[in-house]
């Protein structure tokens, strides 16, 4: 016999969590902050490519990355994706930007462009009414759920009838065990995600200050087709401090 106790607390907590992260509640990220860090690092990063011969007004070819080792290439892709310098690149080294860049600006695009608000606001809707549907089999003990008769009810010639809309609550409590665990999940890895990107300008002077320290480590056969200009000036204790007061 299925116990849904545990699936309405599960519920629960999954809308919960959604309704909070769209913002009826203090635990969403600060969207001012992430747009002026943003902004603050694509000007940085524009300027500070030239001296790698990397231009923002233009796409720029393979062979300007070639100089660099593989992984110092990631890196620059991962500043130019930033600051939307256009790159080509081989499909292995697309491939491996696109794991590459989640572990240094997470979900970028998705936030770049403020999915983030517009998913996870259907995914607390969805959230909401199995908690409501759950509480409703709880209350009165339900073995399934009184929905009006059915008899054929189709959708791309599935009959959704036997499967769900009478089906004993042994069938249908798997599935939205697994919606609700998906929904929680995925709020949580936005949360996480949008903490980090949060501090995006101090990501990308990370990100070029290895670049700098191995150019720096390479020969003067190499350095000497770099032409010359300024880097993502390092953070320092005044630049911390402001960023933990904001």
């Amino acid at each position: 016999m299925v116990h849904v106790d545990g699936l309405l607390h599960l519920s629960a907590l999954a809308t919960a969590v959604a309704i909070a992260y769209v913002g009826l509640d203090r635990i969403h990220w600060d969207d001012q902050r992430f747009v002026t860090h943003l902004r603050e690092a694509e000007a940085v990063i524009a300027t500070s490519l030239l001296r790698f011969g990397i231009r923002r007004d233009q796409i720029n070819p393979k062979e300007t990355f070639e100089l660099f080792p593989f992984f110092v290439r990631l890196n620059l892709f991962a500043l130019c994706h930033v600051a939307g310098v256009r790159a080509k690149m081989g499909w292995w080294c697309r491939l491996c930007h696109s794991v590459h860049i989640q572990f240094h600006v997470p979900l970028f695009s998705y936030f770049r462009l403020r999915r983030d608000r517009w998913i996870i606001g259907r995914l607390a809707i969805i959230a909401l009414l199995m908690f409501i549907y759950i509480s409703a089999v709880a209350t009165w003990d339900l073995a399934r759920f009184p929905w009006p008769a059915c008899e054929h009810y189709a959708i791309f010639s599935i009959d959704l009838c036997p499967y769900i809309l009478t089906a004993p609550m042994e069938k249908v409590v798997p599935y939205f065990y697994g919606i609700s665990t998906a929904i929680l999940l995925w709020v949580c890895v936005t949360g996480a995600a949008s903490q980090r990107l949060q501090r995006i300008k101090a990501q990308c002077r990370a990100l070029d200050a290895g670049v700098q320290a191995r150019v720096d480590r390479m020969s003067d056969l190499v350095s000497r087709y770099l032409p010359q200009g300024p880097a993502i000036p390092a953070e320092t204790p005044q630049d911390a401090a402001h960023e933990e007061q904001r």
